[in-house]
């Protein structure tokens, strides 16, 4: 079901400058610490029973990934009163009891609270923000369940492109280190690039099924690094920078000439496309990452999945990856 509606890829780029790049997976097996960590042989001459064989990662939009797992779900349980499985949309859980195993919930069109239970288990993986892992923290003895959760540097923001840009690999994951801004171009448009700003901002592009790509720049202001607290540093940073209420032609004309500049390997795609990609990053407020750092993931008839046990702040599927990985844990 998943894999069917995502894109299989096999292949990792890093562009380190416009003409320089390092090909860092391309479907095949590492090899030993000693060869450097370098790749041999072709995906395909491998043996497909070596246990050392990466597989392809699959590279889906969280809808269609969810859609896929609901799916497989019904068919599996079937759905409404007649099967096992009940789903219930535009919901929230807002509380829960680890104990007896309610929940609390808010559906968007009422937005009241219902108490809905008890279940046998009560499965948190609701991200960072998890009102089952407060549940336990609330639930369990003193001194016996622990969470830790911290706010990274730096922030990041996603858009979305109908076709790959034609100076990349369209079967590859590119991550996209920028090129910095001419002084005197910056110093033309009114730009001050003495702190560096820009220079620590990345694209990290992938492949998506139908022949698009999805582009996540991410990175944090070039600033002092003694700044006394994260908010101060984001002031600065040029993916703030990059979000106007209302925004006009010459606005999207201005940051797409910025981006370029930065970004010059997305040059090549059509003009329309890079003005919608920006509209879109206008239009967003800037996404910020967070660790958590937990001591246990259960308690009573609660536990915690993915990024609501465990996260390391990592994007681009990594709290999702996780979570499933868990999941299956916890089946078995």
């Amino acid at each position: 079901e998943v894999s069917s509606r995502g894109f299989p890829c096999d292949r990792f780029t890093l562009h380190v400058t416009p003409k320089i790049k390092l090909r860092l997976r391309d479907g095949v097996k590492k090899l030993p610490r000693k060869y450097g960590g370098a790749s041999i042989a072709k995906f395909e001459d491998q043996d497909t029973d070596d246990p050392g064989k990466l597989e392809p990662s699959v590279l889906i939009y969280q809808t269609d990934l969810c859609a896929a797992l609901v799916d497989g779900l019904v068919k599996r349980h079937g759905n409404g009163e007649d099967g096992k499985l009940q789903l219930s949309f535009e919901t929230r859980v807002s509380g829960a009891d680890a104990n007896d195993g309610f929940l609390s919930i808010q559906t968007e069109k009422f937005g009241v609270d219902t108490k809905v239970g008890p279940f046998d288990l009560v499965a948190g993986c609701g991200g960072v923000n998890s009102p089952v892992r407060d549940a336990i923290a609330a639930a369990a003895p003193d001194n016996t369940f622990t969470a830790e959760t911290r706010t990274l540097p730096g922030e990041f923001k996603v858009a979305r492109l109908p076709s790959m840009p034609p100076l990349l690999d369209p079967k590859s994951v590119a991550l996209i280190l920028p090129s910095k801004p001419k002084k005197e171009k910056n110093k033309k448009e009114g730009r001050d690039d003495k702190k560096g700003r820009g220079n620590t901002m990345s694209a990290f592009v992938e492949p998506v099924a139908g022949g698009g790509a999805c582009i996540l720049f991410a990175g944090r202001s070039g600033g002092d690094a003694d700044k006394e607290s994260e908010h101060e540093h984001r002031k600065e940073s040029l993916l703030s920078d990059w979000r106007l209420e209302r925004f006009e032609q010459k606005d999207i004309d201005t940051f797409v000439e910025d981006i370029l500049a930065r970004f010059p390997l997305l040059e090549g795609a059509p003009r329309k496309d890079v003005q919608s990609m920006v509209q879109q990053l206008l239009s967003q407020r800037p996404g910020v990452a967070a660790s958590v750092k937990c001591n246990a993931f259960h308690y009573g008839r609660a536990v915690l999945c993915g990024d609501a046990a465990h996260a390391t702040g990592g994007v681009s599927g990594q709290g999702v990856n996780s979570a499933l990985i868990d999941a299956a844990v916890l089946a078995e």
